[in-house]
């Protein structure tokens, strides 16, 4: 589970920097072409907590399985509404 915490901290950590140049005004705006690499960062998160999730589900482990279940569960939906944010978003600036 370690690594479901390191992962969401180093994608916050880039999440928020976007977010304090896009609220530093115009003149660092245009160091923001990264913008859709945030979105796609946080779903390949998303990803890779429900693999591990999955994995730890199915290996003999001590680890509650109900907790598994509940993150397995929770990423996926992060992981649709995301990626209908970000596939809806592409269609939009065709």
């Amino acid at each position: 589970m370690t690594i479901t915490f390191l992962l969401n901290s180093f994608v916050h950590i880039i999440m928020y920097s976007y977010y304090t140049l896009a609220a530093s005004g115009p003149r660092y705006q245009k160091c923001l072409w990264w913008k859709k690499y945030v979105t796609v960062i946080q779903m390949v998160q998303f990803v890779i907590m429900i693999v591990h999730a999955i994995h730890v589900i199915y290996i003999d482990c001590s680890y509650p399985k109900v907790l598994m279940w509940i993150t397995l569960i929770n990423a996926s939906i992060f992981l649709i509404l995301f990626s209908h944010y970000f596939f809806g978003s592409r269609k939009s600036n065709v």
